[in-house]
């Protein structure tokens, strides 16, 4: 008969982790209250510890939301079948379990988690989109849920240039970062008739938006109302023409 030895405490219940988990003093084998091999609570049962709204076993999840619940009246410690419950950071983000923004509950099969400031969302609803959101400093942090913030004119959901338009709408913010909203001055704000068509501005073709940098197209073919041409006959042209409001009407006749 060949013998061979016990390797040890090599299992994964309480009872056999090699640890003093109830700091009692006696571990594993030599604590009364350790049944066998496979129990994985080294301590005396929790009264009513699964309706306590108590994290009794210090694994980061509570009462029904502990898979111990599941199927003890207690709860027990880690659950190595699961992910969210190991006591492992399996995704190497630093946070581990209920801990991990990837752990929804803890019978979750996958701790990764997908970082708010790399998804292209604008997470909490403030106009501005990963990195150019305050709350990302780079595109790996976690979160992008801080909302407005009166540090950036550009993110406070103030009006500051009174422009009628607000931080993401802003031609004048760059970014949620960004501490000036107003507008940068270019032809296209300047209240001058650049290219001296008779339309100012952003009424002007060549100016989709206020901040377009410059007004010299002159007169435009592709729009009745800015391409020097009585169009409907009534002795007036283009931006003199009461039909005509703006420079990109194509009609010069109602």
């Amino acid at each position: 008969v060949v013998a061979v030895a016990e390797a040890g405490a090599t299992g994964v219940a309480q009872c056999n982790d090699g640890v003093d988990n109830d700091n009692d003093g006696d571990t594993d084998a030599d604590d009364s209250l350790c049944d066998d091999a496979w129990d994985n609570l080294e301590a005396a049962l929790y009264s009513e510890s699964c309706n306590d709204n108590a994290d009794e076993d210090s694994d980061g999840w509570i009462d029904a939301d502990d898979p111990d619940c599941s199927w003890a009246s207690s709860e027990q410690g880690y659950e190595v079948a699961f992910v969210c419950n190991n006591g492992t950071d399996d995704d190497s983000d630093t946070f581990t379990d209920a801990l991990d923004p990837g752990c929804a509950s803890a019978f979750d099969s996958d701790e990764t988690h997908t970082a708010e400031c790399g998804d292209s969302i604008d997470n909490d609803s403030d106009g501005w989109v990963d990195t150019d959101d305050p709350d990302c400093a780079q595109s790996t942090d976690l979160y992008e849920q801080g909302g407005y913030d009166t540090t950036y004119a550009c993110n406070d959901n103030v009006d500051n240039d009174s422009d009628s338009v607000v931080d993401a709408d802003d031609p004048g913010c760059e970014d949620g970062w960004d501490t000036d909203e107003t507008d940068p001055s270019t032809e296209c704000n300047d209240t001058i008739d650049n290219d001296s068509d008779g339309w100012i501005d952003t009424d002007d073709p060549d100016c989709p938006s206020s901040t377009t940098a410059t007004e010299q197209g002159g007169y435009n073919s592709n729009y009745e109302c800015n391409d020097t041409i009585d169009n409907d006959t009534d002795g007036w042209i283009d931006a003199d023409d009461p039909e005509c409001s703006t420079g990109t009407d194509v009609a010069e006749h109602s």
